[in-house]
């Protein structure tokens, strides 16, 4: 896979894009490898719309900001992890701003293998008592440690859960 253009020549020193995870509104996802240590990441690259005005893109920023800001503090085996974060709130000439204009930031996040329990159920229909009730008292702990901080999550979704087997 070839980098993307909304990645920046930092991240694309630091990644080596593998394949593309998910694309949604405002942020695309790609699996990506550590050039140093071959770990894999998820690349999460946030961005606004080219009609967003300048009120939109900061709020998109200070949400951007916010999410890393709240994961860095979590630390629950069922909650993603951050590794590596750059914010492109101010455009540089210094080659590290993407040539996407519409970056916020970029991401790296530790990378949870597995499908989600939306393709789960798409593909296989209904999960099974057993295995429904792992993965519920899975997302629950991972809710409660989270009000337990102070965060409240507003987007549980089966597509944002993901199924890793362990």
């Amino acid at each position: 896979m070839n980098v993307p253009s909304e990645w920046s020549k930092e991240v694309a020193d630091t990644y080596n894009p593998v394949r593309i995870l998910g694309k949604g509104a405002f942020a695309s996802v790609v699996l990506a490898k550590d050039k140093t240590t071959n770990e894999k990441v998820a690349v999460k690259v946030i961005g606004s719309p080219p009609s967003a005005g300048s009120d939109e893109r900061e709020k998109s920023l200070k949400y951007a900001r916010r999410e890393v800001e709240i994961l860095r503090k979590l630390d629950h085996p069922n909650i993603v992890k951050v590794s590596n974060y750059w914010d492109f709130s101010e455009q540089k000439d210094d080659g590290n701003t993407p040539s996407n204009s519409n970056t916020i930031c970029i991401m790296a996040l530790s990378y949870a293998r597995g499908p989600t329990v939306e393709s789960l159920l798409q593909h296989g229909g209904a999960l099974s008592n057993k295995f429904g009730r792992v993965v519920v008292a899975q997302v629950v702990s991972a809710l409660a440690y989270m009000h337990y901080h102070g965060v409240v999550h507003r987007d549980i979704k089966p597509d944002n859960v993901i199924v890793t087997g362990q």
